[in-house]
């Protein structure tokens, strides 16, 4: 049962806490905006349907939107689904580059 508790296990050590002026700023909406479009047409959307179109249009208005109460949350939505169209290999259909490790 020490075993369990000990640092060495992944899940017990605390990783670095990133400096808050590295993160990455969205990318223009037209192209966050191509990334719903290439992942809702894919059949990856089917097999995870974890994208509603019409909520992700209010998500991206929160987010390209004057700062206010979620437009951190919705910003975190936003990287989360750039990882996601990255991860499955979608972005080569957009012709920029995303860099899945900056939004992940």
């Amino acid at each position: 049962m020490d075993k369990l508790s000990t640092p060495e296990l992944p899940w017990a050590r605390v990783g670095p806490v990133r400096d808050s002026s590295a993160v990455p700023k969205l990318p223009a909406r037209p192209m966050v905006e191509r990334s719903v479009a290439s992942y809702c047409s894919s059949y990856q959307s089917l097999v995870f349907p974890v994208i509603s179109k019409s909520l992700f249009a209010k998500t991206l208005d929160l987010a390209y939107g004057p700062h206010r109460y979620g437009s951190d949350s919705a910003k975190s939505c936003i990287y989360a689904l750039l990882s996601v169209v990255a991860i499955f290999g979608l972005e080569n259909d957009l012709g920029d580059a995303l860099d899945c490790e900056a939004y992940a």
